[in-house]
Formats: structure tokens, sequence, C-alpha cells
């Protein structure tokens, strides 16, 4: 299996956050309440982060087999920035990518996301992370650092992204302590 396709979208926070105003309140003639809304989203996504003295590298895992990773054009790279981490693959001009192990042993991620697309977070089986053997000293294997937020939270445009923003502030500020 290669994994579930992904959709073509505008793939940045910011333009999110107008696209969601423009294209929906706009149209329902509700421009103010969209205003409104495209506003909190950004006060939301900048408050309460403060930067470590060295940013976690958070891998986001969006599919198990190949590994599959979001890249500098994911609005997942910008949403890793604005809780104080790194994306060790968000130099790589894509929207998403196949890694390797030893990729991922090169990264040393402080922290494995899976966001498993097209999955039910019920679903989601850290286990298979855990079995794999080339990943054993990976450091958030090691200290157990494995986390499921659901897809919908981080791969979908929309409000739901602040839930995968505060999801994912919640698993920086736990490998940074």
């Amino acid at each position: 299996m290669s994994g579930p396709a992904r959709a073509s979208i505008t793939c940045s926070i910011p333009p999110m956050w107008c696209a969601l105003w423009c294209s929906g309140a706009c149209a329902l003639g509700v421009d103010e309440r969209g205003r409104e809304l495209a506003n909190r989203m950004r006060a939301e996504a900048i408050d309460g982060t403060t930067a470590s003295v060295t940013p976690p590298a958070i891998l986001v895992e969006w599919w198990p087999k190949p590994v599959i990773v979001p890249g500098r054009h994911s609005w997942v790279s910008d949403m890793i920035t604005l809780v104080c981490g790194t994306n060790p693959w968000a130099q790589r001009n894509c929207k998403s990518t196949p890694i390797t192990d030893e990729e991922v042993i090169a990264a040393a991620p402080d922290a494995l996301v899976l966001s498993w697309c097209g999955v039910k977070p019920e679903k989601v089986r850290p286990d298979i992370v855990q079995k794999r053997v080339a990943w054993r000293h990976v450091p958030a294997v090691v200290k157990g650092h494995i986390y499921c937020v659901p897809e919908a939270w981080m791969g979908r445009p929309g409000p739901r992204l602040l839930d995968g923003l505060r999801a994912l502030r919640a698993i920086v500020t736990q490998v940074t302590v």
C-alpha cells in the first residue's frame, strides 16, 4: 500500500485563516463573524508558547508504511513552529514525503506524533512504532514520547487545527520538561 492521497490545498496557517474568513463567512454574509473567528484562531495559535533553549524535533507520521511525514509546504510544519518545535523535514520542498529509517535515526526526533490519514484515532497503533527495530534507539521511542493526534486536527483545514495546535503545544511541553 502506498498510503493515502493528499489533497492540494493552500498549506500555510496564515492563508488558511484568510481562506476561512473569505470563502466561508463572506459567502454566507457573516463577514464580521468570520473575521472574529480568524482573529481568535490567530491569537490562540500564538498564545502561551515560549521557545525552549533547543526546540524539540517533532516527527509527525501521516502514514506508517512507508513512513510519510510533512514537508515545507504542509501547514503542519507551520503548526510545529508555532508551538516552538521543529519539523526535521521542513526544508524538503514538498507537502509530504516518505522517509527512511536512516533519516529518522539521523533526525533523532524528541517526539513522534501519529496522525495517520483516514484512520480513526482509536485504530492508530503506537505499538507498530515501538516494534520498529531500526528505531529502538530513537530518543522519542526510548523515552516513550509517542503520541496520537487525530488526523482531523492536523490534516484538514479549519477550526480543528486549533485542537491540533493545542495537542502539539502539550507534546512540546511534555518533551521539554
